[in-house]
């Protein structure tokens, strides 16, 4: 699975709960990521680069601030799909809400 339908699996879970009104609230249990993480492979960490500066973009000079930032996925708070462990088992888009209390 790649990213983007992580992180969309993820808001989709969470869209769900809200509409369907089964989510009072929501406790952030994420911790912040610096290059100082532990990752599971212990190889590799999370780097960020801020890039000061203003970018214009034709045509009409829009501004905007970029950042970039590398990271394993087996670091911080997250959740592994059964999959990962099992190649019979669900991918993160497949886990039905209710397994997720």
């Amino acid at each position: 699975m790649n990213p983007i339908s992580l992180a969309q699996s993820m808001l989709s879970v969470f869209y769900i709960g809200v509409v369907s009104g089964t989510i009072t609230h929501v406790i952030d249990l994420g911790h912040k990521l610096e290059e100082s993480s532990i990752a599971w492979d212990l190889k590799s960490g999370f780097y960020y680069t801020k890039k000061i500066g203003r970018y214009s973009v034709p045509p009409n000079n829009t501004w905007y601030a970029a950042n970039e930032f590398m990271t394993p996925e087996h670091i911080g708070t997250h959740l592994d799909a059964p999959y990962h462990f099992n190649e019979k088992g669900w991918t993160v888009e497949q886990i039905p809400v209710e397994h997720l209390k």
